[in-house]
């Protein structure tokens, strides 16, 4: 990063650390500055980017913003992470038709970023919905026979009574990826209600990461007792810390805008060696709570 970005090298160097004297391996990982949002918002988003003019397309991805100014990022590519292959293979049902319910500033990193990858099942139909008219989103999954929903939780609880109204049955949606909001059981709950034959897939993310920060399902049971808001980490993609309470994490992945040692602000207990009741490899698990400094959480980057 200090070799090809101007942003961490005037950073490091005003704090006083150089990779060359201060570095060398993962056992020197906390000897580097913890970098944060308003570290990243002090400077246009193109003066933190390295921009690759031979590579793949970049997709502006845009926070929702808890602080007053948005977080604009670019994404490239989202890689697979091992939870969502896992969890895929565990779908009955060959998925072809997905809507997403989103609004275009995550809708177009979401398309964009995931196309490089085994998201989504080569033929499959991908339409995007309107998240401020859940009436004429529910006649265009009836029109093309919508089998996966990516939506905040709120909004697929708001789209399947109008779907069995029009007379689109939401026994036909198999698979719900949820993200953007924070998870309670009681919403849990009703989503399995509301959607009786689907999986659900809960994701943990951020504008600024280049993949989940971490996934959970309906078959999470050991999770669900922890915590709604508790996740199998992703540790392909990220090394994790907490540090002052707060999750830390080192992006493993050639991205826009490394993130290396990057304090969240989410608060979080990470629990190591958690075998879950899904079946998948056992491994660390966080708990994320309020955001530092805010009283709300923030789940799923926008």
């Amino acid at each position: 990063a200090r070799r090809h970005s101007d942003f961490y090298r005037r950073f490091w160097d005003q704090n006083g650390f150089d990779p060359a004297k201060h570095f060398a391996g993962e056992m020197d990982l906390k000897k580097i500055p913890l970098i944060t949002k308003e570290d990243f918002l002090s400077v246009p988003t193109r003066s933190r980017s390295i921009l690759d003019p031979t590579g793949w397309y970049y997709f502006t991805a845009i926070s929702s913003g808890t602080t007053a100014q948005p977080m604009v990022c670019f994404q490239s590519c989202f890689p697979t992470p091992s939870y969502y292959r896992f969890f895929t293979d565990l779908l009955e049902k060959h998925i072809s038709s997905v809507l997403i319910i989103r609004p275009a500033s995550y809708a177009s990193a979401l398309i964009g970023a995931t196309l490089r990858e085994t998201y989504f099942n080569p033929g499959s139909i991908i339409s995007l919905g309107e998240p401020d008219d859940i009436t004429s989103t529910a006649r265009l999954a009836r029109e093309i026979e919508a089998d996966q929903i990516i939506a905040r939780p709120s909004e697929a609880v708001r789209l399947a009574p109008i779907l069995s109204k029009i007379g689109y049955s939401p026994e036909k949606i198999v698979f719900l990826w949820m993200s953007g909001e924070p998870i309670t059981n009681a919403i849990s709950e009703l989503l399995k209600r509301l959607y009786p034959r689907a999986m659900i897939l809960y994701i943990y993310a951020m504008t600024e990461g280049p993949s989940m920060l971490g996934m959970r399902s309906s078959k999470c049971e050991t999770l669900d007792a922890l915590s709604p808001n508790t996740y199998h980490l992703n540790t392909d993609g990220y090394l994790f810390e907490i540090v002052d309470g707060s999750l830390v994490v080192t992006a493993l992945y050639k991205i826009p805008t490394p993130l290396i040692r990057y304090k969240t602000a989410d608060r979080a207990i990470i629990s190591e060696n958690i075998k879950c009741s899904c079946g998948f490899e056992q491994g660390p698990v966080v708990s994320i709570g309020a955001r530092s400094g805010n009283h709300s959480y923030k789940i799923g980057g926008v």
